[in-house]
């Protein structure tokens, strides 16, 4: 049993020690990025910008690649039949994605819609755009871009401020929306109930 004790604090020292040693590297980290974040930041953003760019290219590529295939099937389908009355039949929908065919766009993406190639390009590009971009809630507040937290964000007591900046500004808000769609009498009615509270 004492083997087994001494084991036991033996490698619980080894874990302290590596906890330790955990610990001044995390530290020695965090200094290394606090005093070299410009310059991190500047060949994180080169790299990002890059990446992206590359990623458009290459939607840009593939466009051009689909359009290439597609004149290139045609003249395969034509040399094959030609000159038979099926050679100028339709195939699909060329500007759909797999040609307006269900099984294709269901058994890859699972819906069950048409959709247009154009539309798959935008969602690539826009997908681009988001990594590129995005960041959480937190993360803006953190570096202080973004705009200002609103209880529609975040929880707010009635007493915070912002809160109460917030709920004055949409009532301006719908106030004057509601001055379209009220008659003057009900525009009284209000401004006596607001001015009640």
């Amino acid at each position: 049993m004492a083997v087994l004790e001494q084991a036991i604090v033996t490698k619980e020292a080894e874990l302290a020690a590596v906890d330790r040693l955990v610990a001044k590297l995390l530290i020695a980290k965090i200094d290394y990025v606090t005093k070299n974040r410009a310059s991190l930041r500047r060949t994180a953003e080169r790299e990002a910008a890059k990446a992206r760019a590359r990623y458009e290219q290459a939607i840009h590529a593939l466009a051009d690649a689909r359009e290439e295939l597609l004149t290139c099937r045609s003249d395969e389908v034509w040399a094959e039949l030609y000159p038979s009355e099926t050679t100028g039949q339709s195939r699909g929908t060329e500007a759909n994605l797999a040609f307006g065919l269900l099984q294709p766009v269901r058994s890859t993406l699972g819906v069950t819609t048409q959709l247009p190639i154009t539309a798959i390009y935008e969602a690539l590009t826009a997908d681009a755009a988001t990594i590129a971009e995005r960041l959480t809630p937190e993360q803006r507040k953190e570096l202080g871009v973004g705009p200002e937290a609103t209880p529609e964000g975040e929880a707010m007591w009635d007493s915070d401020p912002r809160h109460q900046e917030w709920a004055a500004a949409k009532r301006r808000e719908l106030n004057e929306l509601a001055q379209w769609a009220m008659t003057p009498a009900q525009l009284r009615n209000m401004a006596q109930e607001m001015s009640d509270e």
